[in-house]
């Protein structure tokens, strides 16, 4: 007797999936992974916005601040630099922020202690300080850019961050030059006076940018 040979039964594929009563083919149909994926991307670039927006002020703030508390010239002139920047920076961030709904916070509690504390030094210790700060942040504030611009698949905050990065570079450059031209002062004694020929007051990474 011979034994009629069965091909093994092939597992059967999902086409598609039905939702309302009607069927809908999968390739019609968006999935997400990892739970909600779109919904926590819009939440991260929300995140992003709002430490731009609260940073791009403070810079604005510091820098205001450095006009009236230095007249070391190559401090002068970071300030001067940060101002028009920072500005034009957060005016294409509001932008952005209402096309999506998103109110950006003006500032928070960690960058008014922040510009408490910068206002209550003067002279070449306000130099190295502020100097020495704008070099920190700037470091973190290009790494965070970067990440986003990277990261994120809205193309108008990708857009934003990647074009903030060379600016910020700039920034980087003339902080590194402030901090060295304010850190010879004060080693001197020459220059704007405020005591002090050390570091302290330094930012310590507080993340203005």
């Amino acid at each position: 007797m011979r034994i009629p040979f069965l091909a093994p039964r092939q597992p059967s594929q999902v086409t598609s999936i039905q939702t309302g009563g009607f069927v809908e083919p999968l390739e019609n149909r968006t999935l997400l992974s990892g739970g909600g994926s779109a919904a926590a991307q819009a939440k991260r670039d929300a995140a992003y916005l709002q430490q731009e927006s609260i940073g791009n002020l403070s810079e604005v703030n510091l820098a205001n601040l450095a006009l009236t508390h230095s007249t070391n010239t190559e401090v002068l002139a970071l300030a001067n630099q940060l101002i028009a920047d920072h500005n034009a920076a957060e005016t294409d961030l509001q932008t952005i922020a209402t096309a999506r709904s998103i109110s950006l916070d003006t500032s928070d509690r960690k960058h008014d202690k922040l510009l408490a504390k910068f206002s209550n030094l003067t002279g070449k210790k306000f130099d190295v300080a502020f100097s020495k700060l704008e070099v920190q942040d700037h470091k973190k504030s290009i790494k965070r850019n970067t990440t986003e611009a990277n990261r994120t698949s809205d193309t108008d905050i990708q857009t934003y961050a990647s074009s903030q990065v060379p600016t910020l570079q700039q920034h980087l450059a003339l902080a590194q030059t402030a901090l060295s031209s304010s850190k010879a002062e004060s080693a001197t004694g020459s220059g704007n006076n405020g005591g002090g020929g050390d570091d302290s007051g330094g930012g310590g990474g507080n993340g203005t940018a």
